[in-house]
């Protein structure tokens, strides 16, 4: 069997920054995170305060019941049981 490896460079489309690691062995991911610099830019420009009020309004529009309740929902058809006999065969 071949095997192929890509090396994948991904950089802050603002300031070229990298944003990355390099996927290595047979974990097959990236681990990309936020541009610092950019990220500092986006806070001064208020970003974080407009992230707070779409988040409260979410919560005051009823997302914390809506998840509760799926939730709920899924434990009472066994997700948990099933999760636990996941576990138990690991």
């Amino acid at each position: 069997m071949t095997r192929v490896t890509f090396e994948i460079e991904v950089c802050c489309d603002k300031c070229g920054e990298r944003l990355c690691s390099i996927s290595r062995g047979d974990l097959g991911y990236i681990l990309v995170g936020p541009c610092p610099t950019c990220l500092e830019e986006a806070r001064a420009e208020g970003y974080a305060d407009g992230y707070a009020e779409g988040q409260a309004e979410g919560h005051s529009a009823g997302y914390d019941e809506g998840y509760d309740e799926g939730r709920a929902e899924g434990y009472a058809q066994g997700w948990d049981a099933a999760m636990n006999t996941i576990e138990e065969d690991i």
